[in-house]
């Protein structure tokens, strides 16, 4: 039997799945985060081997590997957010919880117990009546799994966006520690779990818009490409003891009661003490060159907690961290900039030299600032150069 250009690509899914989950739990099983990666990645290319099978007529000889494969696309959404929570936190342990979010995986194998049980020919019939129309029962069962998948995917990109707004709070460059990339992934599982939506609803109407999922099945695989290279590629930049701190302290603000800091125990003379020295400090030592400043290293030469640190940032100066590190930066950029003995350098070198690290970067924070490029600056200030 010949393969057909989606049997192929669905072969080369289920490869990769599994390629990738063997290539991560061989060499990038240390970092807890990615357990969850590589359980995914199985976990996807059992899914397109399980249409491969019903593509190829596997199934006719073997009915019974359908009931052990089937129902893994309830796995893989719970695991989804877990491996984004895991990232955010840092942390090395199983959630209590997790058990409780495979339960629809639990209860979709036990629905299916007595059917074990079926003589292969009545199994086999059940087979060939599916390939006309898609039994209710299926249906049901579709309907579970892109519930399921769309909510996990809100509750990921909600995760996301909070630790978008945290990572303000510590890191004064956040290049390295966004995750931009599983943002996007997890954009792209939405728009899977979309396709799948929209296939279902045209066969309620008795129309198959594509010989029963195979497009929202492509979109899936390229789906499990993406997210296993990219996962592996850029989720062990969080990996790192610099970057974990910081993270660590973020999960710790987030545990916070709300009001924020109101157990902190730090009394209004002595945050008004705390900034001061740390006012003088910027001034005299000008920590923000430092491109890889952290809210812990700062507090480390303040002598004080990072909580405290934190506190007195956002109490007394209405700012996060981010904003408040780049800030003096842009001054700095400004000052120069303004700096007829400083005309010959380029841009980019005096942005490196405030403690900038990416040329975007610098030209997203410095309009922020001052509502101008930083060309249209300079230019302002030497109008006869042409130093761009």
């Amino acid at each position: 039997m010949s393969l057909s250009i989606i049997d192929a690509i669905l072969l080369i899914g289920a490869a990769q799945g599994l390629l990738l989950a063997t290539l991560i739990f061989h060499k990038y099983r240390a970092f807890f985060a990615n357990r969850f990666l590589g359980l995914m990645m199985l976990f996807y290319g059992i899914i397109f081997f399980d249409l491969f099978f019903g593509e190829m007529g596997v199934y006719e000889r073997l009915p019974r590997l359908q009931l052990v494969l089937s129902g893994i696309a309830f796995l893989v959404p719970p695991l989804h957010y877990f491996y984004a929570k895991s990232l955010i936190h840092c942390t090395s342990r199983l959630d209590r919880t997790i058990w409780l979010h495979l339960l629809p995986f639990v209860v979709y194998k036990l629905i299916l117990v007595p059917d074990f049980f079926l003589s292969t020919g009545t199994l086999v019939g059940m087979l060939h009546e599916n390939e006309r129309t898609l039994p209710m029962r299926y249906l049901f069962f579709n309907w579970a799994v892109i519930a399921q998948g769309l909510l996990y995917m809100g509750l990921t990109i909600g995760l996301l966006q909070k630790y978008a707004r945290g990572i303000k709070e510590l890191f004064s460059t956040t290049e390295k520690v966004q995750l931009n990339w599983l943002r996007n992934i997890t954009l792209l599982l939405t728009c899977v779990f979309l396709s799948f939506l929209t296939e279902n609803v045209f066969l309620l109407l008795d129309i198959n818009l594509s010989n029963f999922f195979n497009f929202s099945s492509l979109l899936g695989a390229v789906s499990v490409y993406v997210m296993g290279y990219l996962g592996i590629s850029k989720s062990g930049i969080l990996s790192a003891p610099d970057i974990q701190q910081p993270l660590q302290q973020m999960t710790m603000q987030a545990e916070e009661p709300e009001p924020r800091y109101q157990k902190s125990g730090l009394s209004s003379e002595k945050a008004d003490t705390l900034l001061a020295g740390l006012l003088e400090l910027m001034q005299r030592e000008m920590p923000f060159r430092d491109s890889n400043l952290t809210l812990p290293e700062l507090a480390a030469r303040l002598s004080i907690s990072a909580h405290n640190l934190s506190e007195v940032i956002n109490t007394r100066l209405y700012v996060n961290f981010f904003d408040f590190i780049n800030q003096y930066r842009v001054e700095a950029v400004k000052k120069d900039l303004a700096d007829p003995k400083k005309q010959n350098l380029t841009l980019l070198a005096i942005a490196f030299d405030a403690g900038f690290n990416s040329k975007t970067a610098f030209n997203t924070i410095f309009k922020k600032h001052t509502g101008q490029t930083p060309s249209q600056y300079r230019q302002l200030h030497h109008p006869k150069s042409a130093q761009s």
